[in-house]
């Protein structure tokens, strides 16, 4: 069984390789991706804020620094 714990992992370690379908393959079709703006519902409306970041972390210099982590149950807050 997979934990909320072992998708993050996956996540963080797709997103450190800047692999889109990577980081997309941890949302469940119904995924909601709340943000400051509003909720992403679905993948294929947070793929284009994944694409957004990768841009911008494949800049020479950019570097990821993860302020918070929690997990709790089947949710996951990353900052």
């Amino acid at each position: 069984m997979t934990t909320t714990r072992d998708v993050i992992d996956h996540h963080l370690e797709a997103f450190g390789k800047l692999d889109l379908e990577g980081v997309l393959s941890d949302y469940a079709p119904g995924a909601v991706f709340l943000t400051e703006h509003g909720p992403l519902e679905g993948v294929e409306a947070i793929r284009p804020l994944f694409q957004a970041l990768i841009a911008e972390f494949e800049k020479p210099g950019a570097a990821l620094r993860m302020r918070q982590q929690l997990v709790a149950g089947d949710y996951a807050y990353i900052l």
